[in-house]
């Protein structure tokens, strides 16, 4: 279990917002927004108007429905000597940090999909709250999937400042295995809660 934690309101606020917590598409449904992990789409696009290089989430295209194409992070990139791939997810960056065994196609789309259906709960392809939405872009919320307990801290002293110190971890080893199958354990909180603790909704 990780112990160092940055707890995150714009996270929290998701949680908060959604009112409840969907994993694997809300009792298993075949849902569009789960990516076939078994798939591996990498985009190596350097091309970028943004401050946070290829990463970055524009107004128009955190609205758009997420692809989950993993996109690697070029050299010279400003997000280089932090990570090495992201996924954009409505108004979030989910990347894989730069840091120990290289993470995986596989866990970085987990983590984006789990992102995504927070913020689409219904999974209809449009994010339900567009200006919790919106705030989560303006803070440049970011969730990086790490090996180890002090993999963020590389993460923050390397990138911090570009996403506003708005990062929360989430370790490759306390992501459920099989595409999130027995994360129901984690509802026996209220579906309807609005204080589900931040750091039990985040480990997948």
């Amino acid at each position: 279990m990780l112990r160092r934690r940055v707890v995150l309101p714009c996270l929290l606020l998701v949680v908060g917002a959604m009112g409840a917590v969907s994993c694997g598409g809300g009792g298993g449904s075949a849902s569009p927004m789960a990516p076939t992990l078994t798939a591996t789409t990498t985009s190596t696009t350097t091309a970028t108007t943004s401050s946070l290089g290829v990463c970055g989430i524009s107004a128009m295209a955190a609205s758009v429905t997420p692809t989950f194409e993993v996109i690697t992070i070029p050299t010279g990139d400003p997000l280089a000597e932090a990570a090495t791939k992201c996924i954009r997810v409505f108004g979030v960056m989910v990347m894989a940090n730069k840091v120990g065994v290289d993470i995986t196609d596989a866990k970085l789309k987990h983590a984006a999909t789990i992102a995504a259906e927070w913020l689409d709960n219904n999974e209809d392809g449009i994010v339900d709250d567009s200006a919790v939405n919106n705030s989560l872009l303006e803070r440049t919320a970011t969730v990086v999937v790490i090996n180890g307990s002090d993999d963020l801290h590389f993460f923050m002293v390397r990138a911090g400042w570009l996403v506003q110190q708005n990062a929360q971890e989430v370790g490759v080893l306390e992501m459920a295995p099989d595409n999130c199958k027995g994360c129901g354990a984690w509802r026996k909180f209220p579906v309807n809660s609005r204080h589900l603790p931040g750091q039990r909704v985040v480990h997948l």
